[in-house]
């Protein structure tokens, strides 16, 4: 996480003044910050974070037009009900706004603390500014809010570096994932032998899209009736696609796709299993999945495996016959892991 200190380039010094009444005038003015032309320069985003109230006035809605309306970098609005209360939730939350509409800059409000914060995506490490605000009447105010948020999103745009339009500065783009973790998949009523490991790797075709390829090693079932005994180990593999909305560090989604599970059968007995067998099937599941660092998500899957088979062990039984060992047509699924960016 970046670290916390004032922005020296700015030219503006602010103390501290109580001004809570006054929370939905800057939230509101911040709204309607002007996107300037595309000169190639990192964009800003701007985080509307809802309160109490709501009301809008014109007259900082103009000053901030007439402030910003000569900066040549493009300005985006987000909308959230409201600011996490932690503050490197907050830093999560702005780093998420800059990726999604590859942006160096993100600005947004602490109302409790009548603070303005200008989050900064640079290659060295990111890096959060803050300033308080000070006036005596309305207008003064809503000038101090315009010349601190002029001085944010124009400081050192000097000395930015050429970027070209598909690797935009201070924006992490990480569309290659790697995932691994534990899985809990149950085999069949004679030995539902859930655990497991799987690893994944999943790459990103959108902001919301995704497609996914990997595979698990699942524990030996095994079981045994009548003098024969059976050991299975499973081997599933599966690929398919995913959907998922972000609400500031939380991503919520759904994937589906589909799933091959080679059998490997060991001889145990008389009448062991043996050779490989292959049984097809699908896969959906809900995501639900935390941020907790620059690339790093931790999440959990609930779903269930649909075959169009069923594999029964030993094979040759007479009609009737109760099986040592069988598989579930329909198999319910958990996997809790880590999400790693990679590239």
């Amino acid at each position: 996480m970046g670290t916390l200190k004032g922005d020296r380039h700015a030219g503006l010094v602010v103390k501290h003044l109580e001004m809570r009444p006054l929370t939905p005038v800057i939230l509101a003015a911040l709204l309607f910050l002007p996107a300037a032309g595309l000169t190639g320069e990192p964009g800003v985003v701007i985080i509307d974070a809802e309160t109490k109230g709501g009301a809008k006035v014109g007259s900082v809605l103009k000053t901030l037009k007439s402030n910003l309306s000569d900066l040549a970098v493009p300005v985006f609005v987000e909308e959230t009900a409201k600011l996490p209360p932690a503050f490197a939730d907050q830093v999560a939350l702005a780093r998420q706004a800059a990726r999604r509409h590859s942006a160096g800059k993100v600005l947004w409000l602490n109302p409790a603390q009548d603070q303005v914060f200008m989050y900064v995506a640079e290659p060295g490490g990111d890096r959060v500014l803050v300033r308080t605000v000070e006036a005596k009447n309305d207008a003064e105010r809503a000038e101090a809010i315009a010349i601190i948020a002029r001085n944010f999103v124009s400081a050192r745009l000097d000395l930015a570096a050429p970027v070209s339009p598909s690797a935009p500065h201070g924006a992490p783009q990480e569309r290659l994932h790697l995932r691994w973790g534990y899985a809990a998949e149950f085999f069949g009523p004679e030995s539902p032998s859930p655990n497991g490991l799987f690893s994944a790797l999943s790459f990103d075709l959108s902001e919301q899209w995704s497609i996914h390829a990997g595979g698990r090693l699942m524990e030996r079932a095994e079981a045994s009736r009548g003098g024969v005994a059976v050991g299975v180990r499973r081997y599933p593999v599966e690929a398919g696609v995913g959907w998922a909305k972000r609400l500031g560090v939380w991503r919520l989604g759904v994937e589906a796709g589909g799933v091959l599970e080679v059998l490997a059968g060991e001889p145990e007995g008389p009448a062991g299993a043996n050779g490989a067998r292959y049984v097809w099937g699908g896969r959906a599941a809900f995501v639900g999945g935390r941020e907790i660092g620059r690339s790093s998500e931790l999440f959990m899957e609930l779903g269930a495996l649909v075959f169009f088979d069923t594999a029964v062990y030993p094979a040759d039984l007479p009609a009737g016959s109760d099986p040592v060992l069988s598989s579930w047509r329909v198999r319910p699924m958990v996997k809790l892991g880590l999400d790693l960016g990679i590239f």
